[in-house]
């Protein structure tokens, strides 16, 4: 099976260092990149759609072998798509819309490839968990 990126492209700098040890766990960067999908993708799937939800971003990096914060896309081919997702209010905490990250992935569940091509993006800065309520 082959990996797609998630929603967040992670872009370190230099004086940051990662949050845990863990290959996969998320970094900890100064901006993130946001991508919206190209209308071409944006659309209901219409496969058999099976959705993983994860109460923890370093668990969810783990589980898609990525350094990604949010979600990733495990599997997709036009019957059956695999989605790894952090839990609403998570995502909400970090100052994101949690449509936005399920358009995302379910864009790469319709074909959408990694390299994000015909995407709207747009730096997210001052990127700052706040303890969901």
């Amino acid at each position: 099976m082959r990996t797609l990126t998630a929603i967040i492209a992670l872009f370190l700098t230099p004086d940051v260092a990662p949050a845990q040890t863990s290959q996969y766990a998320p970094s900890n960067p100064k901006y993130i990149l946001a991508s919206e999908p190209p209308p071409e993708y944006d659309h209901p799937y219409t496969g058999m759609l099976d959705i993983m939800v994860y109460d923890d971003e370093h668990e969810l990096a783990r589980d898609c072998k990525a350094p990604t914060r949010f979600g990733c896309v495990i599997y997709a081919s036009p019957k059956q798509c695999f989605v790894k997702l952090l839990r609403d209010s998570l995502i909400k905490a970090y100052g994101l819309d949690p449509d936005l990250v399920w358009r995302h992935e379910r864009a790469h569940c319709n074909s959408w490839p990694s390299s994000h091509i015909g995407g709207k993006t747009w730096p997210v800065k001052n990127l700052k968990y706040r303890e969901p309520k």
